[in-house]
């Protein structure tokens, strides 16, 4: 069963408003209408029609579940994702083999790119991890060193 609340609770989130009137005006309605087809069970049919007239993804509208497939680019609830979504369909299903080919040229190298970043991350973490572990170790050979000698290491000194 479909959860009126929370559709109108997704186009309050989309629209970034707070109040059902604030929904009412969107569909064009009074918030009296949108009480009374609310209490009727006939609002969404309306809500559905404003859906599909601003691109949102159906799915996540009635359900709240994102989900991707590579057949729909309306399945992103973020407009301007859909917008670059079709874009790119629209360039790859063209038949224009330029097109295609500064597309997919540019979509690989931008892929390879954000996962070279990635392991670039991992690697300094790493680093920063190991040099940290060579301090602790300098430290610690220089303590024995001088406790060998004597002396007080610099941790000794310091206090």
């Amino acid at each position: 069963m479909i959860n009126l609340n929370s559709v109108v609770g997704r186009i309050l989130e989309k629209k970034g408003l707070t109040q059902n009137r604030e929904v009412a005006e969107i569909l064009g309605i009074s918030p009296a209408d949108f009480s009374n087809r609310k209490k009727r069970g006939t609002l969404l049919p309306l809500l559905i029609d404003w859906a599909i007239h601003e691109k949102v993804n159906l799915h996540w509208f009635i359900t709240g579940e994102r989900i991707f497939d590579s057949k729909s680019t309306a399945l992103d609830p973020d407009p301007e994702v859909a917008e670059l979504l079709e874009g790119a369909r629209k360039v790859l299903t063209s038949g224009n083999p330029v097109a295609f080919d500064a597309l997919e040229r540019n979509i690989r190298y931008f892929s390879h790119a954000i996962d070279v970043e990635k392991r670039m991350q991992g690697m300094e973490a790493d680093l920063a991890e190991m040099k940290r572990y060579v301090m602790e170790m300098k430290k610690k050979e220089e303590a024995r060193d001088q406790s060998c000698k004597g002396e007080p290491s610099s941790e000794q000194k310091a206090a």
